[in-house]
């Protein structure tokens, strides 16, 4: 049942009727061509038919603008600016999988925000 491609017409059927109502929620248009090609197209029994073909003429055409709008993406920036003179960005993953008692790959991807809850500043005393 892992390979898309040994899938027959009723197994298709299930996961098409299982997934129908999440597949709005997917943000299909920034994905990376790659990834689109390699992790999603393989399941194209299962999704719209005119949602791939939209998918294939954006990330195949150069300039397409897609016939959906878009929200703005999920993914976060990866050349934030860290205003510290401890820490790189690196460490950020590293201390928000300890939080969250995750894998620190885990946070590869994942969106997340740190605040700033306690700062000290050294400042010179005679």
């Amino acid at each position: 049942m892992n390979d898309p491609a040994k899938w027959n017409k009723e197994d298709i059927i299930k996961i098409e009727r299982s997934l129908h109502r999440y597949i709005p929620l997917i943000q299909f248009y920034n994905i990376e061509p790659t990834d689109f090609f390699y992790k999603v197209y393989c399941y194209k029994d299962i999704l719209p038919q005119d949602l791939i073909h939209d998918l294939l003429e954006f990330h195949i055409v150069p300039n397409k603008k897609p016939k959906v709008n878009i929200p703005p993406s999920k993914k976060p920036n990866s050349k934030f600016e860290l205003d510290s003179t401890l820490i790189e960005s690196i460490h950020v993953l590293l201390f928000a999988s300890w939080i969250d008692k995750k894998d620190s790959s885990h946070y590869n991807q994942k969106i997340f925000l740190m605040n700033l809850n306690y700062c000290i500043v050294q400042v010179g005393m005679d």
